[in-house]
Parts: structure tokens; sequence; C-alpha cells
């Protein structure tokens, strides 16, 4: 979680001064989502045959790595070739971060009871939304003490510090995996899987939901700072204040499903909840007149945000398995 958000107050501001316009940064901080679509599927197909733990692995590997040459791009001055590389690397980066939540999961699902699965997954679920809270914070606190290098070695040396843990602590149990291609159960494909009473449902909230996440990352900072002179740091805060809802709440509606609440209730609720703290965050046309641009406000539609994502998320998960 830290890794995903750890850019996202200053990039833009860095790549504007190399004549990368707000368009382009969308792309570079996009780009960890659309390689998380590619990967996803493969890691959670063959995560039965090598292992949780091999993924956490490599994982840490690729994601120290490449934070830790994401930071030497400042040395790149032309505009075009920071853009090109911060792509590529940025790329080759979301590889490891797609594989390290997936395996994560998979590890804590085994560790409890299926009574106790949406407490699981909320704790996982948590665990991302305190990297996302850091994230941004961290991020921007950096960048002021130590410019654009020293967030990303930051980041890079703790997840090798993680990578050394997971190696000589973290032992898996293969005995544990079930395969979903044997003889009694058959192949399951993604036919099969799409067709699911549900599951499209839940697909289609869960890209809204993201979407909605990720939307302001390469557009707030610059308006946070021509509109209200915003540092890195402060900036920071603003994305602070959605991680710091959606790590409080998500527990919270792991607590409520595992005593009743609908999966699918919470996944709408979380839904609506996002769509009006969207329609405030740059107010609509009819809404502007009545509150105009105000960063109390914007602060606590971020809020807002990450209680619906919160909801949306983990009730789209649970109705997703059920």
């Amino acid at each position: 979680g830290l890794s995903l958000s750890l850019l996202a107050p200053f990039y833009s501001a860095e790549a504007l001064l190399k004549g990368v316009s707000v368009t382009k940064s969308g792309f570079v901080l996009g780009s960890v989502f659309v390689m998380t679509v590619l990967c996803t599927p493969l890691i959670g197909r063959y995560i039965e045959v090598l292992g949780a733990r091999r993924f956490l692995l490599f994982g840490s590997a690729v994601t120290a790595l490449g934070n830790s040459v994401f930071g030497a791009l400042y040395l790149v001055e032309e505009g075009t070739l920071f853009f090109l590389l911060s792509i590529l690397v940025r790329v080759i980066t979301a590889v490891g971060e797609s594989a390290l939540p997936i395996a994560a999961m998979a590890l804590a699902s085994r560790q409890v009871t299926s009574a106790n699965e949406g407490k699981a997954v909320a704790a996982c679920e948590t665990c991302f939304g305190v990297g996302t809270v850091l994230g941004p914070s961290v991020g921007g606190l950096l960048y002021d003490l130590g410019g654009f290098c020293l967030p990303f070695w930051v980041a890079g040396g703790a997840q090798f510090f993680l990578l050394l843990l997971t190696a000589f602590f973290l032992k898996d149990s293969p005995d544990t995996y079930t395969s979903l291609d044997t003889e009694e159960k058959g192949e399951v494909t993604w036919r099969n899987l799409l067709r699911a009473p549900g599951v499209l449902a839940s697909f289609l909230a869960l890209c809204f939901t993201g979407t909605a996440w990720t939307w302001c990352f390469a557009s707030l900072q610059p308006y946070l700072y021509t509109t209200y002179g915003f540092t890195s740091a402060y900036t920071g805060l603003a994305f602070m204040m959605f991680g710091l809802t959606y790590t409080f709440f998500t527990p919270v509606f792991g607590w409520m499903i595992d005593r009743g609440l609908d999966g699918f209730t919470a996944m709408l609720l979380g839904i609506c909840v996002i769509s009006v703290s969207m329609a405030f965050l740059a107010p609509a046309p009819p809404l502007l007149e009545a509150v105009g641009h105000r960063p109390w406000l914007l602060m606590l539609c971020m809020a807002v945000q990450g209680v619906g994502t919160s909801a949306a998320y983990l009730g789209s998960l649970i109705y997703m398995l059920k």
C-alpha cells in the first residue's frame, strides 16, 4: 500500500518541471493498475502450484529493486526520456506489487475458520490501508526533506528488509493448498467464474471503486498547489484522509459482515457513498455556487470516500467469495 501511494503527492510536480504534462503523469501513476489487471489472473492461477511464500519473496524483491531504481530517475533531465523510463520502471515495480497482496490474502485466509473469513480479509485490507495512509504523508515528508530520490530509496530499503524477514522466518505449507483442477471438481475456467451469480456485478463494483480511489492521483497535487499553495507534505495529508478512514472502517465492516451484514448491501452502500463524495470533492456545477472551493470540504470528501471504498471493496470481495 505504501509503495502504491508513495509518489502521489510530488511526482506530478516533479514531472511538470521536466516538461511532462499532468496527463502523462496520470499514465505513470495508473500504469501499476494496468499491470495489476494483467498479472493478477496469472498469479492467482499459479500461486496454488508455487506457494504463497515464493510469491511474497518474488514480489518483495521486484518492488524493492523497482523503487530503488525509480529514485535514480531524478538524474534524467530530458522530459520524454524521463516519462518513458518512469513508465518502464513503474510497470516492472507493479509486477511485484501485484504479487504481494494476493500472496498475503492466500496465507491469511488459511489461518482462520470460514466463520471468521471476513475478519481475516479485513485484516489484510487494514494492513493495505495502513500503507495507503502512510504512503502519501511519508512520501511528501521525505520529498521535502531529501528531494525526489529519498522516498523511493527508503521504501526500497524497507521492502528489502521485508524480503530478508520473509526468507528467514516465514514458512509455507504446500499441503494446505487445494488445486482448482482436481478430478473431483473439474477445471474451473474464467468463463465459469464470470457466469457464477454475482461475480460479474462484483467485478464491476471493484472496477468502479478502484477507479474512484485513483481518479485524482495525478491532478490533486497541482490543483492544491495552484489553488491553496499546498506543499507536498500538506498534499500528503489530503491523501492521508482517505487512507485513514479506509483503514479504520475496513475492520468495522469486516466485523459487521461476520455478524450478518450482506456483502451485496455493503457493496451497494459503499458505491453510493463514493458517488456523493465525488460530487462534492470538486463540486458539480449545481453545487459550486452553494459550497464553493473550500480546503476543508475537499479533506472531508476524501475521508468520506475512504469510508465508502472500505464498504464497497470488502463487500464485493465477500459477496464474490460467497
